[in-house]
């Protein structure tokens, strides 16, 4: 179950990111702003692919 979450979170934060990347570039650039959520975001969807890669190791571990 916990995997799953993860999946959909990575899955959910990515599209996310892509999101904002067109709207900032349908708005004609990016503002420190901007740049400073999408590397938000951006760490917590690495975050989230770690804890993911974590759980797959200790699953299979067991």
């Amino acid at each position: 179950m916990k995997l799953n979450d993860f999946d959909i979170a990575i899955k959910n934060r990515s599209e996310a990111i892509s999101e904002m990347k067109d709207e900032i570039k349908q708005a004609g650039g990016s503002t420190e702003e901007h740049k400073k959520a999408i590397e938000i975001l951006e760490e917590k969807l690495t975050k989230a692919k770690a804890d993911r890669e974590a759980l797959l190791v200790e699953c299979n571990a067991n």
